[in-house]
């Protein structure tokens, strides 16, 4: 990490309780990249309250909705419509760091992670989504946290879109004509080469107004 973001990013939780610390951070850590605008992080309070289900604990919590606050103040100025990276390992040494948002990423169906013939996410940190006429498919096999995953789910919901949440046979997402999108927290929605279409449109538009407002 850079030298000059080094009084975010050397910041721990030095004054949690160690033996506390242990039973309130998950034993995988995290690796977090969060989209900001304006210097301000859209879907604050979804992304706050997702760390509950990433296995973070209460006084952990507390501890980085505190620090969140200290480096947007004084850190997002320099990269207002970047990212903020949050790293921690398994036993809660933590470190923020705001960065330039990096270049959309070109996804194809070899970025698709698949098990048992099915798939269930992709190399690129997101959600993968199946569309098809009225419904939604979140090809996953674990529950949706994220904060950009979470709000396509409850658009979608709210127009009247038929929902679901497991995993897909590889060949259904695959098939051409197909329309499969990515849903990440820090790049939005991002089309499949080859399988875009309308509805991908529409819900890139959607989260665009959440995750690019205009300047107040």
């Amino acid at each position: 990490m850079s030298d000059t973001h080094s009084d975010v990013t050397s910041v721990s939780e030095e004054n949690l309780q160690r033996e506390e610390l242990g039973r309130t951070v998950p034993a995988q850590g995290l690796d977090l990249r969060w989209r900001l605008a304006n210097g301000d992080l859209p879907l604050r309070e979804r992304h706050l309250r997702s760390l509950a289900d990433l296995g973070v604990g209460s006084p952990m919590q507390s501890w980085m909705r505190t620090r969140l606050e200290y480096v947007l103040e004084n850190h997002a100025v320099e990269n207002p419509n970047g990212t903020l990276h949050i790293q921690m390992d398994g036993e809660g040494r933590t470190t923020f760091e705001v960065g330039p948002l990096g270049e959309t990423p070109t996804l194809s169906v070899a970025d698709l992670l698949e098990r048992d013939g099915a798939v269930v996410g992709c190399s690129v940190p997101g959600t993968v989504w199946l569309a098809a006429d009225n419904s939604l498919i979140a090809a996953t096999d674990r529950k949706l946290i994220d904060a950009a995953a979470t709000t396509v789910r409850d658009l979608a919901k709210t127009l009247g879109y038929e929902v679901a949440e497991r995993p897909v046979p590889s060949e259904q997402v695959r098939a051409q004509g197909a329309e499969v999108f990515l849903v990440s927290d820090e790049f939005g929605v991002v089309a499949f080469e080859g399988h875009g279409g309308a509805i991908a449109t529409k819900f890139t538009e959607l989260l665009n107004r959440v995750l690019k407002p205009p300047k107040k």
